[in-house]
């Protein structure tokens, strides 16, 4: 007896297919859990249009968060209460 000889026919491929399918699919769901339960999947657009924020507020939350350093804060700050001629 031979158990667990699935032959030379494509019945060993198509069971080796379903068990990678399956593993792709478990493993992108193990993905998309852990960025929804961390967070990471929302963008700055997102952010911004939760709340009505001014302008200023919002380029000090993206300081804080660490997407901007200070010295780019600073200069878009000096941008909004100097508008351009």
């Amino acid at each position: 007896m031979m158990w667990g000889y699935y032959g030379n026919g494509w019945a060993g491929w198509l069971m080796f297919g379903m068990m990678l399918l399956g593993f792709l699919i478990f493993v992108a769901l193990l993905f998309v859990l852990i960025r929804a339960i961390s967070g990471q999947g929302q963008n700055s657009a997102q952010i911004i249009s939760q709340g009505t924020s001014s302008p200023q507020e919002i380029i000090r939350q993206r300081y804080a968060r660490g997407e901007i350093d200070n010295d780019t804060m600073q200069k878009m700050l000096n941008d909004i209460r100097e508008p351009q001629k």
